[in-house]
């Protein structure tokens, strides 16, 4: 409440406060808001299962797979990252907006949504044709050093890598899973 009303201006108008002082309150609550807080995996585990039954209950839902922090079964948590391949991703998105465990909608389109959840538990869900699957999935669960040093192998070898396939030029050579995805890098899987 404080920092809608140091954005709309009703904080300034306050005796003793003005706009500079406002805007500075805006800034620190800012601030800490992007502290995020990081929860315990299994905290994390608990408090996202009833959101992933509910979207793997809906009709359209081909695939869906937990990434970021959570598949990599970091002992914290900072978000919710959801990969998911649907017949009509914008619908999808609309109803998970809907979920009775959502709290806020941050944002919500076509392809992409964050609610938060009880306990300021933010998920972010991507919805990706499934020839991008593997490679979304990849991308959205390796850590940031993980992410540039992939780029990279990519990069040395002309190809371009991002969420949604390994391309040649305009042409995608994999990305439908992470094992090609893998092969194609020259790499383990």
């Amino acid at each position: 409440d404080i920092l809608r009303a140091a954005k709309n201006g009703t904080l300034a108008e306050l005796p003793g406060f003005g706009a500079k002082l406002a805007a500075k309150i805006a800034g620190a609550i800012e601030h800490l808001a992007a502290e995020q807080k990081r929860f315990r995996l299994a905290d994390a585990e608990n408090l996202a299962a009833p959101l992933i039954d509910y979207l793997q209950g809906l009709d359209g839902v081909k695939r869906l797979a937990v990434a970021g922090s959570l598949r990599r079964r970091k002992d914290t948590v900072g978000d919710i990252d959801m990969v998911i391949t649907a017949k009509d991703g914008a619908a999808i998105l609309k109803k998970l907006t809907q979920f009775e465990g959502v709290r806020d909608i941050v944002s919500q389109g076509d392809t992409r949504a964050t609610v938060i959840l009880a306990m300021n538990l933010q998920v972010d869900v991507r919805v990706v044709p499934e020839v991008s699957f593997g490679a979304a999935l990849y991308y959205f669960t390796g850590s940031r050093a993980h992410s540039i040093a992939v780029r990279r192998i990519a990069q040395d070898k002309h190809l371009k890598l991002n969420e949604y396939g390994l391309y040649r030029g305009d042409e995608r050579i994999a990305g439908k899973t992470e094992k090609d995805l893998s092969k194609a890098l020259g790499m383990d899987w």
